[in-house]
Order: structure tokens, then C-alpha cells, then sequence
């Protein structure tokens, strides 16, 4: 983040802005394979594509007509898309998985100090055509053959009586299992969003917190 300003004009009420790099800097917005916002949770957290198509042509991206997804992707798309791919989706050197989880494990846990919630991981897939290497926030794939672009988006909602409103809501109005909807209070959320990293995600156990349903019980759930 670069910075928070506050505007203020004769011609508007003050505005505050937060000002934040673009974490998905392609080089060819061309070759952007499909972009994922992941929070966690797996209520009310999917986009109505063909994931099983996806994932096949996923599987053979080079030959495929990029974008495989024009729509950004959410946590149920990432974990069925990835049943079908059969593989992990990021599928980086296990030491850079390790040391991104450490950073994002890192960056969750001062959310977490703050009362924040409802954040994401946004994750931008990229086509490495034209073989570059990898830049700051950015892994390149085992087989180089892709780019992946990571960062930590909508870090700003606390968890405060409109949230308490929407969970209260969301779990008793409509019958959600508590522990899956996005609201939930600041110290769950960095635990279930820390493990459907490590758990879903990347495959790397560092901090574990086991509050998130995972594994075949997870895909039970979603059929």
C-alpha cells in the first residue's frame, strides 16, 4: 500500500482514498490465463462457470484461448477446479511456497491484531510465453510455464456490528454452517484463511489452525 489520502473539493464531500500497487502487473494483459479472490470460506463463494471444462483446458494452456475465465474466480471455483485438474493449481518449488505462506501468515496476523476481516487473497494466473523470469510479488511455476501473481486485497472491514448483523443473519435466517461464511470475527478469520492457504492453496504446512473443513469432507459439502 502506498498510502491513504483524503480528497476535498467545493464540489464534493471529502473523500478518503487508499492508494494500493496493482498485484497483477502483466506484462501482456493478453496472456492472462484466470484471476482468483479467495477469502476462506465456501458460502456464497462461487462463480457459475464450466470448472470442470477449465480445468481441462487448463491442463493444456499453452494450445487454449486465454482467458480460460473472464470473471474473477472464487474459493468453491479454485478447490473444484482443481479436483478435476487433479494437481495443484499453484504449483511452485516447495520452498517458495513456504516462504510465501510465512509472509502472508505474517500480513494475516497484523489484520488479525487490528480486528480486521473479509480480506482476500487475490491470485492473477499468467501465460509465460515469452519466458521472463519471475518479479517482485510474483513465482514462476516449477515448469515455467506460468506466472503467478499474488497480494492481499480489501484489507480495510472490521469486524464490527454490521458484520456481527451479517453473520447473525447468514447463520440463523439461512441456515449456514457458521464456520463457512465469510463473516466471522477477526481471529477465526486468520486461522480458516491461514489453513485454506496452506491446506488448499499451496500444500505447505507451517500453522495449521485444523478450524477449517478440509480435505474430501470440504468436496462432500460442495456436492
Amino acid at each position: 500500500m502506498y498510502g491513504v489520502f483524503s480528497l476535498k473539493s467545493i464540489h464534493f464531500k471529502e473523500v478518503h482514498v487508499v492508494l494500493m500497487e496493482n498485484c497483477s502487473q502483466m506484462r501482456d494483459p493478453n496472456n492472462r490465463v484466470m484471476d482468483f479472490d479467495l477469502k476462506g470460506s465456501i458460502v456464497h463463494r462461487h462463480v457459475k462457470v464450466n470448472d470442470k471444462k477449465i480445468a481441462k483446458r487448463f491442463r493444456q494452456v499453452k494450445k487454449s484461448k486465454l482467458p480460460l475465465a473472464k470473471n474473477v474466480l472464487k474459493d468453491v471455483n479454485f478447490i473444484r477446479i482443481g479436483e478435476h485438474f487433479k494437481d495443484q493449481l499453484i504449483d511452485i518449488p516447495d520452498s517458495k511456497g513456504s516462504a510465501l505462506i510465512k509472509t502472508m501468515i505474517q500480513d494475516a496476523q497484523f489484520l488479525k491484531n487490528k480486528n480486521i476481516m473479509d480480506y482476500s487473497l487475490f491470485i492473477s494466473i499468467e501465460a509465460n510465453k515469452a519466458g521472463y523470469i519471475a518479479k517482485r510479488n510474483t513465482e514462476l511455476s516449477r515448469n515455467r510455464h506460468l506466472i503467478y501473481h499474488f497480494g492481499i486485497i480489501d484489507y480495510l472491514q472490521k469486524w464490527d456490528m454490521t458484520k456481527k448483523a451479517e453473520a447473525t443473519w447468514k447463520t440463523f435466517m439461512r441456515g449456514n454452517k457458521k464456520q463457512l461464511i465469510s463473516a466471522v470475527n477477526s481471529n477465526s478469520y486468520y486461522s480458516r484463511f491461514v489453513d485454506f492457504l496452506q491446506i488448499q492453496v499451496f500444500d505447505v504446512s507451517l500453522d495449521c489452525q485444523s478450524l477449517f473443513i478440509t480435505g474430501s469432507s470440504i468436496l462432500e459439502i460442495l456436492r
